[in-house]
């Protein structure tokens, strides 16, 4: 059933963000009427993280099997035989043209301010870190359904790992996960993969974000996802899946149409703490969910971030609480979201839930 409301626009205020979402029902349709922006022609041939291909990417960082027995396990420090096994189901490696330099140059560790004939509002940094790709499946394709569970389960092992290691790399100030999924959503290539980007500096954003969740558990008490949570689920119209462990829901203040979020239910900072039997719920309930999402739509593009508690961040452990979004990208930013930097979301986030509710037959 559909929440009572009327046509006039509205806005809403994110509360870990504190910007504003316009919401605009009169303009609403069913998602299936936004424009998709497709993908240039798929060459599978000449795909690097097809099996077979292995040479063609820099060397593993980590790689996910099955065993005779057929239960799972991980390498994590991948042998240079690795390179040419062709029975993985999850593979890591340095992205090949990475966003950030992989190395710190001592001559560049100083911020560069203030150089001859400049102003002093110009500020120059050398950031360091890491650019690494994981190739989730082994199949050539973006379509979720077209992937195996155990690919899943064996993907957010590498979540985990890689986070743990990278948390613990002197100097790196933030770790950011995330998956492109079609033209729209930025992906480069039809070959299902992750990313993950650390770096030597926090972004202002996550840096505003940090302040908001501790400013709320100073004034409350309690966590700010907490007590989303809490009413989140006392309503239940915005409530998608209710798992054991783990809370699938359209947030209160979506930006993107459609958008979803999965967060435990219990107050939990770090993803790479998170128990193994977490890890497999939440493999299953995205799967699910991402399927859902490409039948409603398909041929849609997404993108899935993580927001786990950042290194160097310990005193905000009992005020931040991991996440992970999936935002579907039917609409783009135009003028209004550019010079603002708040949405304008077509669909409210009830009516997005009553979608994915009435498809998961839930």
């Amino acid at each position: 059933m559909k929440p009572d409301h009327d046509s006039a626009s509205f806005a809403r205020l994110d509360p870990l963000t504190g910007d504003w979402i316009l919401y605009a029902p009169d303009r609403n349709g069913r998602p299936t009427d936004y424009t998709k922006i497709h993908a240039a022609a798929d060459n599978k041939k000449a795909c690097p993280f097809c099996v077979g291909h292995e040479s063609v990417t820099p060397p593993t960082l980590w790689i996910g099997k099955r065993k005779e027995s057929g239960s799972l396990y991980t390498v994590t420090q991948a042998l240079d035989t690795d390179q040419k096994a062709t029975d993985w189901l999850v593979r890591v490696f340095n992205n090949r043209y990475p966003s950030i330099s992989l190395n710190q140059h001592p001559e560049r560790k100083k911020t560069k301010t203030n150089p001859k004939n400049r102003k002093d509002f110009e500020t120059q940094i050398y950031p360091f870190g890491g650019h690494e790709v994981f190739v989730d499946t082994r199949c050539h394709s973006q379509l979720v359904i077209e992937t195996s569970i155990d690919e899943w389960k064996l993907l957010f092992r590498a979540f985990k790992d890689r986070l743990r290691h990278w948390n613990q790399t002197s100097g790196i100030e933030y770790v950011s996960i995330f998956k492109n999924s079609g033209a729209a959503g930025g992906a480069s290539l039809v070959h299902s993969h992750c990313q993950l980007i650390a770096t030597s500096f926090l972004p202002s954003h996550i840096h505003q974000n940090l302040g908001r969740m501790r400013l709320a558990y100073e004034n409350t008490g309690q966590c700010l996802i907490c007590a989303m949570n809490e009413t989140t689920l006392t309503s239940g119209v915005r409530t998608v899946l209710n798992g054991t462990s783990l809370i699938a829901h359209c947030p209160y203040a979506s930006e993107f149409p459609m958008q979803l979020r999965i967060n435990p239910r219990s107050h939990l900072s770090y993803f790479e703490r998170s128990s193994d039997e977490i890890l497999d719920e939440c493999a299953e309930l995205i799967r699910r969910l991402v399927i859902a999402l490409q039948q409603i739509l398909p041929d849609s593009s997404y993108n899935l971030v993580m927001s786990s508690l950042p290194p160097q961040q310990r005193e905000n452990e009992s005020s931040f609480h991991w996440r992970i979004d999936i935002c579907p990208r039917i609409t783009g930013y135009a003028g209004f979201e550019i010079a603002t930097r708040n949405a304008i979301n077509p669909i409210l986030p009830e009516d997005a839930a009553a979608i994915y509710r009435e498809h998961l037959q839930v």
